[in-house]
C-alpha cells in the first residue's frame, strides 16, 4: 500500500477495461509522492524509534545530504516513498555499525536490536512513534555508552577506501593545518587502484571505489594510463583497463544532482587519445570541451616560486644568480613533462648541494633552520652558466681535424656570435637564429656527423636544454595502417622536445614524386606540429638527403618550404682532399705512405689519385665513408706502407 498523502484528489469519471469491459470506476484517488518535509519527519521518527541520536540534531550536514539524495530520487522511475526512506535509514544503521567496529567497539546486542527494529519498521508504513532514549535497555540489561548511539558521518556512506593513505599527495594534504572539510571530502586514487589481477576483479574494485565515493570527490590521477600509448604511435587498452572504463561509464552519468564528483587528471594528448579510442560513453560523461587545461607557469611565476622556496629554506640568491636560475628554468620548459613547481624544487636542491660542496665541510644547518643563511651563486644554479661566451671557440674545436668542413663550421659559429650579440642588446635570439635546417649533399659528406654536433652548438648558445640528438628515418614517421601516421609523428616530436631531431634520407617522404597517402600524411603532420607553440623554436629539426631529392620533398607540401629556409650544403670531396683524408686516417695509426708527396702520373701517389678520381665518379660513392674503408685496406698492403 502506498503511504498516506497530504490530501486525496477526486478526478472525473473514468472507464477502464477492454471492448467488453463493463466495470466502471466513477472516481480516482491520486496519492502524490512524499514531500521533502514528510520524508524528513519519517526519517527523524525512525531514528528516534531506534533509540539513536543525531550529532548536531536536525542541522547535521550529513543528514541534509541524505535528504537531498532522497529528494532527487523522487524524480526517478520506481521511487518508493516511505520505503525509500526506510532503505536509506537501514544504510545509515549499517554504516554506523561498521564505523563502531573500525573503532574497536563491541556493537553487542543493542545493534542487533537496532537492526531488528529497522526491519520491523519496514513492514509498517505508519510513522513510528519515538521512544525515549535510556542509558540502560531494560529488556536486555545491556548498559550503553552515550556515544555509541550517536549518528555522525554515517548519513553519507562509508569512508573512502584505504587507498588514499598510500598516496604521497594525500599524506601531504593530511599534514597541512586545517582543511578538515577538504580532507573528509576527497578520495585520491591512481589507475593501479582499479586494475585487478584476474578477469572481473577490475570491475569489482572499480565498483567498490565508486560506491565508497558517494557524496565525495573522487580524483583519478594519471588517468591516461588506462590507455597505453606506444612510441610507434599505436595505442591499446587491455580487457582489465577496458573493464574499469566501462564500469565508470555504467556508474557515472554526469547528470545534474548526481551525488558524486569525479575528476580525471592526466597528460593532455594521452587523455584525448583515451577519450577518442575507448568507450564512446566516456566522451559524453566527460566532455573534452569542458576540460580544465593547465598550462606551464610563465617565466616570471617560476621565479616567484623559486623566491618563495629560497626564503622558506633560509637560502638567499643575488639578482645575477636568480637570472641564471631563470634561464635554466626557461630551457627546462622546452623538455617534455616539465614539472613546473617540482622542477623549481629540484633546481633549488641541486643548487644547495653545489653550494655545500663549494663551502667544503661547513655545517648545513642554514638550509633548514635558517640560522646560517646560505647565499647561492650563478655557478650553483648552472656550473657552466657562461657557456655562451666561449660557444664560438667550442664550435670551431668540434670541427678540428675534419677535412673540408670550414664553411659548415663558419656557418654555425656565425649563429653563435649572432645569439651572443642579440642577448647583449636585450633581444631574444630565438626569434632570429634558425631552428630548422636542410642538410643537402651526397652520402658520406658529414651530414650525420654535423647533426650530432648541432646539439652541443645550440646547447652552448642556451637555446636547447640538452645536447641530445634524436635520430630517425622516414619509416619512423610513416604508419603501417590508417590513423597510425599522425600519432607516430607527434610521439617523435614529443621525444625530441628540447633536443635535436635529425632525419636522414628524409627525401623518402616524397615517395619519388608519387608520395603515398601515408607519406603525405607524415609531411602534413610535420608541418602541423611546427605551427604549434608546443614545438616552435623549442627543438632543432634537421632533414638530410641528396640535394635534388630534398628539393623534391620541399615541393611535396607548400608549407614545408616556408619552414625550412636554411640550407647547409655538403659537397663531395675533391680528389686531393680525399687523398689528404686517407693520409690523416693512416697517421692516426702511426702509418705513413712512401712518396706521398710525389703526385706525378707515374708515382704511387699519382696512380692512387687517378684511382680516387675514378671511384668518385661511380654511382653511390659515399665519400668519407668509402675512404675510411679504403684506408683500412691500405693498412694491410706492405708494398705501399712502412711503419714510421
Amino acid at each position: 500500500m502506498q503511504p498516506p498523502a497530504a490530501r486525496a484528489q477526486v478526478e472525473d469519471f473514468q472507464v477502464i477495461g477492454g471492448s467488453r469491459g463493463k466495470w466502471t470506476f466513477p472516481n480516482r484517488i491520486h496519492l502524490p509522492d512524499l514531500t521533502d518535509e514528510q520524508m524528513r519527519t519519517i526519517l527523524m521518527h525512525r531514528i528516534a524509534y531506534a533509540q539513536l541520536e543525531v550529532d548536531g540534531g536536525a542541522k547535521n550536514p550529513g543528514l541534509e545530504v541524505l535528504l537531498r539524495r532522497l529528494a532527487r530520487a523522487r524524480d526517478s522511475p520506481g521511487f518508493l516513498n516511505a520505503h525509500q526512506v526506510h532503505m536509506a535509514f537501514q544504510k545509515v544503521v549499517s554504516c554506523q555499525t561498521a564505523r563502531l567496529r573500525r573503532e574497536g567497539k563491541d556493537t553487542g546486542e543493542q545493534y542487533e536490536k537496532t537492526t531488528a527494529t529497522a526491519q520491523k519498521v519496514q513492514m509498517d508504513w505508519r510513522v513510528p512513534q519515538p521512544a525515549k532514549n535510556s542509558q540502560k535497555d531494560r529488556s536486555s540489561g545491556v548498559t550503553q555508552q552515550p556515544g555509541d548511539l550517536l549518528l555522525t558521518e554515517d548519513f553519507i556512506g562509508p569512508e573512502p577506501a584505504n587507498i588514499r593513505h598510500r598516496s604521497a599527495a594525500w599524506k601531504e594534504l593530511s599534514g597541512m593545518i586545517g582543511l578538515e572539510d577538504v580532507k573528509h571530502a576527497i578520495m585520491y586514487t591512481t589507475p593501479g587502484d582499479y586494475i585487478g589481477s584476474w578477469l572481473g576483479e577490475s570491475e569489482e574494485k572499480t565498483n567498490s571505489i565508486l560506491t565508497a565515493s558517494e557524496g565525495k570527490v573522487l580524483i583519478v590521477d594519471d588517468a591516461h594510463s588506462f590507455w597505453q600509448s606506444h612510441a610507434l604511435g599505436s595505442g591499446k587498452a587491455d580487457s582489465y583497463q577496458l573493464g574499469v572504463i566501462n564500469t565508470f561509464v555504467e556508474r557515472v552519468h554526469n547528470r545534474p544532482g548526481e551525488d558524486r564528483c569525479v575528476i580525471f587528471l592526466g597528460h593532455e594528448r594521452e587523455m584525448e587519445d583515451m577519450f577518442q579510442n575507448m568507450n564512446p560513453g566516456l566522451r559524453r560523461r566527460f566532455p573534452l570541451k569542458q576540460a580544465f587545461r593547465f598550462t606551464n607557469y610563465s617565466d616570471a611565476k617560476l621565479l616567484d616560486i623559486l623566491t618563495l622556496r629560497t626564503a622558506s629554506q633560509g637560502v638567499t640568491a643575488d639578482e645575477k644568480a636568480m637570472s641564471v636560475a631563470g634561464e635554466v628554468l626557461r630551457r627546462l620548459k622546452d623538455r617534455p613533462n616539465f614539472g613546473n613547481g617540482g622542477d623549481v624544487e629540484n633546481l633549488l636542491s641541486q643548487a644547495k648541494n653545489r653550494a655545500q660542496e663549494r663551502k667544503g665541510n661547513e655545517p648545513t644547518r642554514g638550509f633548514n633552520e635558517g640560522d646560517a643563511a646560505i647565499t647561492l651563486t650563478k655557478e650553483d644554479f648552472d656550473p657552466d652558466w657562461n657557456r655562451e661566451a666561449t660557444a664560438a671557440l667550442k664550435c670551431q674545436k668540434l670541427f678540428d681535424g675534419l677535412v673540408s668542413f670550414e664553411s659548415v663550421s663558419e656557418k654555425f659559429s656565425g649563429y653563435q656570435r649572432m645569439a651572443h650579440n642579440l642577448r647583449r642588446r636585450g633581444k631574444n635570439p630565438r626569434e632570429i637564429v634558425p631552428f630548422t635546417f636542410l642538410f643537402k649533399g651526397p652520402p658520406g659528406t658529414g651530414k650525420t656527423h654535423t647533426a650530432r654536433f648541432v646539439g652541443r652548438i645550440f646547447y652552448d648558445m642556451g637555446l636547447l636544454s640538452t645536447t641530445e640528438v634524436t635520430e630517425c628515418s622516414a619509416s619512423d614517421l610513416i604508419g603501417e595502417y590508417l590513423g597510425q601516421t599522425g600519432p607516430k609523428v607527434v610521439n617523435l616530436f614529443d621525444r625530441a622536445l628540447g633536443k635535436v631531431l635529425f632525419s636522414d634520407e628524409a627525401y623518402r617522404l616524397a615517395g619519388q614524386g608519387r608520395g603515398s597517402e601515408y607519406e603525405m600524411q607524415a609531411v602534413g603532420e610535420i608541418v602541423d606540429c611546427m605551427t604549434k607553440t608546443k614545438y616552435h623554436n623549442k627543438m632543432v629539426i634537421v632533414l638530410a638527403g641528396y640535394e635534388d631529392d630534398m628539393d623534391q620533398l620541399m615541393n611535396a607540401n607548400p608549407g614545408l618550404r616556408s619552414w625550412f629556409t636554411t640550407d647547409i650544403h655538403f659537397s663531395s670531396m675533391t680528389v686531393e682532399l680525399s687523398w689528404e683524408f686517407i693520409l690523416t686516417l693512416l697517421r692516426k695509426e702511426d702509418i705513413v705512405i712512401e712518396d706521398s708527396a710525389d703526385c706525378t702520373s707515374g708515382s704511387s701517389t699519382g696512380r692512387a689519385l687517378d684511382l680516387l678520381g675514378q671511384l668518385a665518379e661511380t654511382p653511390g660513392w659515399a665519400n668519407a665513408r668509402e675512404l675510411k674503408t679504403l684506408a683500412k685496406q691500405l693498412v694491410g698492403l706492405d708494398m705501399l706502407i712502412r711503419e714510421r
